[in-house]
């Protein structure tokens, strides 16, 4: 029996195992290696939800009552924009609603009519996280999910990763008064690295590939898949970017254009740092007379 809040054709149109399982052996063990590591990093830094569900009473003295009732949002959609194609941005976004508990999570590729094989590396990074439900939708479908979602009083939160066009911005903005929590994410597009030769370069642009990626001061002249550069640190950290990747002894000290620092051994890694585990709680609260009935 199904007891999942999504629609029963989005569940047929899943995709299936195979695709996951050529994926997986198609990745290698090397680049699985930096997957898992990601999923342990993020595992580690929010942890995992052991509460899924709570409700907090008070009774104040000036003679009024306070409830507040949290549970965990019913469903996630984590929806892929056209071209999004970051398995460590995936990752960031995927790996939470996980950790906090959420039933039913989908992966949504938003596609044209004829659309491109996954990725092998975001399909490695689902399996290695867990994630089974995967699927490709174009707008017209992606239109149709929303509106046979289930509505008020059955709380959703939606992740849209990389660059949403208008068309799907308007389709998530009108079903918001329905319960849909959305947020966008933007996908990497900017990576900016001070030489360490400790780095591994070639993983950092697999798990980016979209990305313009700029070494400073690097060894040697050419690094493949990197624009290489001379300069100063200080002209190094105020270039907008939205990582930088710093040796271990710069990470804790470094502040400039970025948001997210990356020390060596974590290539791999990616946070977005205003997403948290909260974001996929729903909270209720009342607020009347002392006495209110509990229910």
């Amino acid at each position: 029996m199904n007891h999942s809040v999504l629609p029963s054709w989005l569940l047929d149109a899943a995709l299936s195992d195979a695709p996951f399982a050529r994926a997986f052996d198609a990745v290698g063990g090397e680049r699985r290696a930096l997957l898992k590591t990601a999923i342990a990093r993020l595992t580690a830094i929010y942890g995992i939800a052991d509460v899924v569900a709570s409700r907090e009473d008070r009774t104040y003295g000036a003679g009024f009552s306070f409830c507040r009732k949290t549970t965990v949002a019913r469903c996630s959609l984590i929806v892929l924009c056209e071209g999004f194609a970051s398995p460590a941005a995936l990752l960031a976004s995927l790996v939470p609603a996980l950790l906090a508990g959420v039933p039913d999570v989908v992966v949504v590729r938003l596609t044209g009519d004829d659309p491109e094989p996954w990725p092998d590396g975001m399909l490695c990074a689902m399996e290695l996280a867990g994630q089974e439900l995967a699927v490709d939708l174009d707008s017209e479908s992606f239109r149709a999910l929303l509106a046979d979602m289930p509505g008020a009083g059955i709380p959703c939160r939606c992740l849209a990763l990389g660059t949403p066009s208008e068309e799907v911005l308007a389709v998530l903005t009108a079903q918001r008064r329905r319960g849909l929590d959305y947020r966008i994410l933007t996908e990497p597009s900017a990576l900016s690295a001070w030489f360490d030769p400790s780095f591994d370069y070639e993983a950092v642009a697999w798990a980016h590939p979209n990305a313009a990626r700029t070494c400073w001061n690097a060894a040697e002249e050419n690094i493949p898949q990197w624009e290489c550069v001379h300069g100063s640190w200080d002209e190094f950290i105020i270039q907008p970017s939205d990582v930088y990747l710093a040796p271990a002894d710069l990470v804790a000290d470094l502040q400039g254009g970025a948001n997210l620092v990356l020390g060596p051994g974590a290539e791999g890694c990616w946070l977005y740092p205003e997403l948290n585990l909260g974001y996929f709680q729903h909270h209720v609260v009342a607020l009347g007379p002392e006495g209110m009935t509990r229910s």
